[in-house]
């Protein structure tokens, strides 16, 4: 999990993901990726590693970025199977994990993606910037590469 910031959103998402692991009956390893975080993350996420060896948490030095964190924690996991999950806890992991790891390994998927924006109410939040931006990237790369990009 990609983590900035998020020293009080830590302890509640362990115990939530510790449960599920439990739940599942599946081995698990949670990788707490700090982005070089300006309070207590990796603290909290080694003090957390020291009573729960499943946790392991990493220090990822600036630039900041979700995509890079990411990309860091794909690079120290050492799993078959890898689920990321956002350190503000607010996807719906009970139901997530559980359905993640059902396609992967019930169903073969090489990659399952939960979206914050299925629901129509959820979709009305994204600022209109974002969704002027998202439509002239999107026509520019369709008319650049001749491809149909629906989503980027």
């Amino acid at each position: 999990m990609p983590a900035l910031n998020q020293e009080s959103n830590l302890p509640p998402l362990f115990e939530r993901l510790l449960g599920l692991e439990r739940s599942l009956g599946l081995p698990c390893e949670i990788l707490v990726v700090d982005d070089a975080s300006e309070d207590g993350t990796l603290s909290v996420a080694e003090a957390a590693a020291r009573v729960h060896p499943q946790i392991r948490a990493l220090h990822k030095p600036l630039p900041h970025g979700v995509g890079r964190a990411v990309r860091f924690g794909l690079g120290h996991a050492r799993g078959k199977m890898v689920v990321v999950v956002m350190a503000d806890g607010v996807d719906p992991l009970e139901s997530a994990v559980r359905e993640f790891c059902g396609r992967v390994l019930r169903e073969g998927c090489h990659l399952v993606l939960l979206s914050r924006y299925t629901n129509d109410a959820d979709a009305a939040t994204i600022p209109m910037s974002y969704r002027l931006f998202q439509t002239v990237f999107r026509l520019l790369t369709m008319k650049l590469m001749g491809l149909p990009f629906r989503d980027t």
